[in-house]
């Protein structure tokens, strides 16, 4: 990802003033991509997955897959592998 893109990527989400939808933004736009921001939305995940922030999975998963991000199979993977680090259930267990 150029630097551009992460910069207006980063914009779109500080724009946003909905805070759960920023997380969610957030976390959708950047799992792979900047490791800063990985390790970012890691924590994010884990702050969701631990129910500290309130965390509408459903949207996570129709923002991962808009043609905007197109990231799902991406964020699903994080977001498993955040679950079995904390040892709580993935929101997304039996998605295929």
């Amino acid at each position: 990802m150029k630097p551009t893109q992460i910069q207006q990527a980063l914009a779109d989400i500080s724009a946003e003033t909905d805070p759960t939808l920023k997380h969610l933004k957030l976390i959708s736009k950047y799992p792979g991509d900047y490791p800063p921001a990985r390790e970012c939305a890691k924590k994010l995940l884990a702050a969701a997955l631990l129910a500290e922030i309130e965390t509408d999975w459903a949207e996570v998963k129709r923002l991962a897959k808009n043609p905007a991000y197109k990231n799902w199979n991406d964020v699903k993977q994080l977001v498993h592998e955040q679950a079995q680090a904390l040892q709580v259930r993935s929101p997304y267990h039996t998605d295929d």
